[in-house]
C-alpha cells in the first residue's frame, strides 16, 4: 500500500493499494474544519476522475460542516462521473453525532471498517 502524507493539511493521507486498483482510500485523521476543506475537495475529485473512492474517518476526531458538505460534493461528483463513495466511519462520538444530525447516512454508503468498504466497492465494480 502506497501512502502519500499531504504537507499541507495535516492529517490526510490518501492511500492506493496496487492489489485492487479501482479505488482509493483518503483517510482523516485528528481535527478537520473549514482550513482542510480544499485540499479534501481537490484530492477528492482527483481520485473520482478515474477511481471509486472510501472516505475514512474512522481516525477522524472532530469534523465541521465545511468537511460534511465536502461528503455531499463527493457523491454529487461521484455520480457525475460514473463512480462510487464509501463512507468509512466507525469513529469518535463527536463525529458520528455530525453525520447523524446530518442524515449522512441516508446519503452516502457506510461501512463499519476498511474490509466492508472495500466488499462494498468491489460488488459495485463487478456489477459494471
Amino acid at each position: 500500500m502506497t501512502i502519500k502524507p499531504d504537507s499541507a493539511t495535516s492529517g490526510l493521507q490518501i492511500e492506493t493499494d496496487p492489489f485492487t486498483p479501482w479505488f482509493v482510500c483518503l483517510r482523516l485523521e485528528g481535527e478537520h474544519d473549514a482550513a482542510s476543506a480544499p485540499r479534501i475537495r481537490a484530492e477528492t475529485e482527483r481520485a473520482l476522475q478515474e477511481r471509486d473512492l472510501i472516505f475514512d474517518l474512522s481516525s477522524a476526531t472532530f469534523v465541521d460542516s465545511s468537511i460534511l458538505r465536502e461528503l455531499v460534493r463527493a457523491r454529487r461528483f461521484a455520480a457525475q462521473h460514473g463512480r462510487h463513495v464509501v463512507l468509512q466511519a466507525s469513529t469518535s462520538a463527536v463525529v458520528h453525532r455530525a453525520l447523524e444530525l446530518v442524515g449522512m447516512e441516508k446519503i452516502l454508503m457506510r461501512a463499519h471498517d476498511r474490509q466492508e468498504a472495500v466488499d462494498l466497492l468491489r460488488a459495485l465494480y463487478l456489477r459494471r
